[in-house]
């Protein structure tokens, strides 16, 4: 076989967490599409596709770099079940895994390609040369369909520097699950707002979800919106099988076409997960919208596009995780993106105008902001400053 020529999108080690026997290699799954279950499915065969990140193996060796840092982190998380230090390396290095995991898989690729179609077709429809009936069958795609999220992702990484981390602890009887597309993005705080995407990464309420065993799940939240646990601690412990059945759900919800699960889960409870969110899981990848179409005198229009991930809303509410506010009148009628720290969104603008000039490589972020303002990042939401 080539050279890495079979690139996952999850990486076996992660996928290994939920594995069983001996070996390790087989797993048990659940196909989404034909609604059934396989108890020894290869774990080799999950995940991947060949070449999926391109034959001159540079992502695919980055993100062999990336695991093998993030390896240990996980597998520590797994045997204390505690997070990494605040903003400490290994925190840096685990938000940017889990970060940069989103935006790998299958499920991006296609959002990715989903978006640039109905992009496409948005401005093709102008033109009153091109029948819709043709318009209909144009199938538009993108040569490497994840490069666009990867991107957005790398170069907005210092947005959700300021996140808390904490470590879910599943002590119930049932256990987490997994999918092909693990991260979750979600926001109970902006459950009500329908005007703008609220799962940014800068996005006020922002919550991201992502087990990385049966019974561990890391989260990362806004910490001036909710609470979890003890506000000193860096695990909670999950004791409501309704908290697990939820979080669980959001996985139902997020994956493309396979849930993966412990040997140890009763059959039963993955097909009512099943059941549960079989008619609640959207079709739709991405959004994209055209307001206030304007004809100008000219003889030229304009207006403005919305692109957006379509959000998970089922009214998620956790036992372990408390919602400090509720969201004011004015904020769910605002019709722009709710930024949960303003200066810290300022200031990555400007870093982004001066790596544009060539002046600081994508990762020196905390570089420019010693050399600009000197001094460390913006502030915590706790007054304390970030690194």
């Amino acid at each position: 076989m080539a050279e890495n020529k079979k690139q996952h999108y999850v990486p076996q080690f992660y996928l290994r967490n939920f594995s069983w026997g001996e070996d390790r290699l087989p797993i048990k799954l659940f196909t989404i599409k034909r609604g059934e279950h396989f108890t020894a499915g290869n774990l080799k065969g999950q995940c991947y596709e060949d070449y999926f990140y391109g034959k001159d193996l540079t992502i695919e060796k980055m993100f062999g770099t990336l695991e093998g840092r993030v390896t240990p982190i996980v597998d520590g998380i797994v045997a204390s079940g505690e997070a990494p230090v605040r903003y400490s390396t290994d925190h840096d290095a685990l938000l940017t895994f889990v970060l940069l995991q989103y935006a790998r898989t299958k499920h991006a690729g296609e959002a990715n390609d989903e978006q640039a179609e109905k992009f496409a077709k948005l401005l093709l429809s102008k033109d009153e040369t091109i029948e819709p009936e043709h318009l209909e069958k144009l199938k538009i795609s993108l040569e490497k369909p994840f490069n666009n999220s990867l991107k957005a992702i790398a170069e907005c990484l210092p947005l959700a520097h300021d996140l808390r981390i904490k470590i879910a602890i599943n002590r119930t009887p049932i256990r987490f699950v997994t999918s092909d597309h693990p991260v979750v993005f979600s926001n109970q705080y902006g459950e009500d707002r329908i005007a703008s995407s609220n799962i940014g990464l800068a996005s006020k309420g922002l919550q991201i979800f992502y087990p990385v065993s049966p019974w561990h799940m890391v989260v990362l939240y806004d910490e001036a919106i909710y609470k979890i646990g003890n506000r000193k601690g860096t695990s909670v412990d999950v004791t409501s099988v309704a908290d697990v059945q939820k979080l669980n759900d959001l996985q139902w919800l997020n994956a493309l076409e396979n849930v993966y699960f412990d040997n140890t889960q009763q059959l039963s409870e993955i097909y009512r997960g099943y059941e549960r969110n079989a008619s609640r899981r959207n079709g739709e990848k991405a959004v994209v919208q055209e307001f206030m179409p304007k004809d100008h005198a000219d003889g030229m229009s304009s207006s403005i596009i919305r692109f957006a991930k379509p959000e998970i809303k089922f009214g998620l509410r956790l036992d372990f995780l408390k919602c400090l506010k509720a969201m004011p009148d004015e904020e769910k009628l605002f019709g722009g993106p709710l930024v949960r720290d303003p200066q810290r969104v300022a200031v990555h603008r400007e870093f982004l105008k001066a790596r544009e000039k060539g002046r600081y490589k994508a990762s020196e972020f905390g570089k420019f902001v010693m050399e600009q303002y000197g001094g460390p990042a913006p502030a915590k939401p706790d007054g304390t400053a970030a690194p």
